[in-house]
């Protein structure tokens, strides 16, 4: 266990360091708050130096460091107390979503997070038996397990989460909602996907810029960021040709958006809205489950 801490504590701690202090440093001056962004940004850095056998952990990290960074992004628009700002930067959840309640244990968050991890180890287990076929069949095995991997293990994750902040006194917005139910790709990301992440994106990149009457380059923006996140997260954990990859899933998800609008998809009957959406991400699907199962089997 020292074995495998050991060249994982010291990126850690130092990203850490770079998230607090930017978090102390975001205030003030123009100048301070950009520097405190940069100092932010570069949390996301550390996670280099975490040996390359550990791809699993050098994403989890760029992961971990970007919420950071995202957070000390939100403190460069307003004031804040020095306490708010280093609470709101270690705050996995953007601490101006969370409503109070009373301090609980959440039996129910905690059981569908095991349920959720539950049907991921086995669908994880699937994926392995991919090498057991040849030709298409190994592709399919191996992306049909990957989609469900993904998707329950990110739900179960979230689900920790929410039972973390219930028994401090929190209640969480829902990370998804109800995805399958998309009738375009623009509602799938838009309205329904990591709403976290989404509504982060749609009010740092989109609603400064569609303010200023640019609606179509403040979506642009967030999309870009978005790609490029995912993008920088599988360079750091796999390769730089994984990370092309990723971009193509982003670039071809833009692609079907603006097909949307020429299409008038969102004037389309629910049942050939929900095939048209369905069918775009499914198909697309192993331009990002394929990187991220690199991670986690190099």
């Amino acid at each position: 266990m020292l074995a495998f801490l050991a060249p994982i504590a010291g990126p850690f701690l130092l990203g850490a360091l770079l998230v607090v202090l930017a978090g102390w440093l975001t205030t003030g001056s123009r100048a301070r708050r950009a520097m405190g962004i940069a100092v932010g940004i570069a949390a996301m850095t550390p996670a280099w130096l975490v040996p390359a056998e550990h791809s699993i952990v050098r994403a989890a990290w760029v992961i971990v460091a970007f919420v950071g960074a995202a957070r000390v992004i939100d403190l460069g628009r307003g004031e804040w107390a020095t306490a708010d700002r280093i609470v709101h930067v270690l705050s996995v959840v953007d601490t101006r979503r969370l409503t109070r309640a009373r301090p609980a244990f959440d039996h129910v968050a905690l059981g569908q997070a095991i349920l959720w991890e539950l049907v991921a180890w086995p669908t994880f287990q699937g994926i392995r038996l991919a090498p057991h076929f040849t030709g298409a069949a190994y592709w399919l095995v191996r992306w049909g397990f990957a989609l469900v991997f993904i998707y329950t293990l990110t739900e179960g994750a979230y689900r920790v989460l929410f039972f973390a902040y219930r028994a401090v006194g929190f209640v969480t917005p829902p990370l998804h909602v109800a995805p399958a139910a998309s009738r375009s790709v623009q509602e799938f990301w838009g309205m329904r996907w990591n709403r976290t992440v989404g509504t982060w994106l749609f009010e740092t990149f989109f609603r400064p810029l569609a303010r200023r009457r640019h609606p179509v380059l403040g979506a642009l923006a967030a999309f870009v960021v978005s790609a490029v996140l995912h993008a920088y997260i599988e360079w750091v954990a796999v390769s730089w040709p994984m990370a092309l990859v990723v971009l193509a899933f982003f670039l071809a998800q833009a692609v079907i958006i603006g097909l949307e609008r020429v299409l008038r998809v969102r004037t389309w009957s629910p049942l050939a809205g929900h095939a048209w959406a369905i069918a775009w991400m499914v198909g697309l699907s192993p331009l990002f489950s394929e990187p991220a199962l690199r991670a986690f089997l190099p």
